[in-house]
């Protein structure tokens, strides 16, 4: 904000002109104004669940909330499979099959690096959050199992 009135300041002086001066004015009362509203406003933007991908049907949402990443039920939100964090990998991806059974996830690990889960449609209800929800990753992971496939087949010499 203040590069901004320092902008604003060194238009005004250049120009010359009272109205640059009522424009700074006005800049600095608003922003003296209303902070709170407009921290309450970015708490409530941070707080509410950013849908990221939607299934063919709508039965299915991908929905960030913060920093975790969630599948959950457009009927009831709180049937819900949590993801990884934010903090670990970066979901960037989604795809749900046509049948809405399977959901592949893309994931950036950093430094060029990434890999994949692979989610099923389970059929069990999550009671609370921590519970079994709409989906269940594959175990192993997806890029654990494809190594170990391709170690078995005889595809690579070594283990890495």
């Amino acid at each position: 904000m203040n590069k901004l009135l320092l902008l604003l300041s060194m238009i005004a002086v250049d120009y010359g002109c009272n109205s640059s001066s009522m424009l700074i004015a006005q800049t600095q009362s608003e922003a003296k104004a209303s902070p709170s509203a407009t921290a309450s406003a970015a708490a409530e933007d941070e707080n509410k669940p950013q849908v990221l991908k939607t299934s063919p049907s709508g039965k299915f949402r991908v929905v960030e909330n913060g920093e975790g990443f969630w599948i959950v039920t457009a009927a009831d939100e709180n049937q819900r499979t949590k993801m990884h964090s934010a903090e670990l990998v970066i979901p960037e991806e989604f795809r749900f099959s046509p049948d809405e059974k399977w959901l592949y996830v893309e994931l950036h690990h950093g430094s060029c690096m990434s890999g994949a889960d692979l989610y099923r449609k389970s059929n069990s209800k999550a009671a609370g959050p921590n519970e079994v929800g709409p989906f269940q990753p594959i175990e192993p992971a997806l890029e654990y199992g494809a190594w170990a496939e391709a170690l078995k087949q005889r595809l690579f010499t070594e283990n890495f």
